[in-house]
């Protein structure tokens, strides 16, 4: 997985739910199982624009909850979801995700003490 060297300077959210996915795996990874959800800080518009996607693939397993008066998605993750990282590979894509792409979308959405 090769390290972009600038943001994403298009809305995708595609992209988005994929950041969001891989970004919270890492987190567990990182904090462990019974951590406290992951949060991003992503505007009310940017998130509204993700939620109208009708595909939601990326998100399955995730419990998304927008907090409107900080601008702060909490995503926390169901069990099966936990499990699926436990896996060296899917692991090690995950923490490589995080450093590689934890800045990539930050003008639409960046991870809040996620491998940073």
């Amino acid at each position: 997985m090769e390290k972009p060297e600038t943001e994403l300077e298009i809305f995708s959210p595609i992209l988005l739910q994929d950041y969001i996915r891989l970004m919270t795996a890492a987190h567990y990874i990182e904090k462990g199982a019974e951590a406290p959800a992951a949060r991003f800080k992503i505007s009310a518009e940017n998130f509204a624009k993700m939620e109208a996607e009708p595909l939601k693939a990326a998100l399955i397993g995730l419990t998304l909850t927008y907090l409107e008066k900080e601008q702060v998605l909490e995503v926390t993750a169901d069990e099966n979801f936990k499990h699926l990282y436990e896996n060296k590979i899917m692991n090690e894509v995950a923490r490589v995700f995080a450093v590689n792409y934890g800045k990539r979308y930050a003008s639409t959405i960046i991870a809040e003490d996620i491998c940073q």
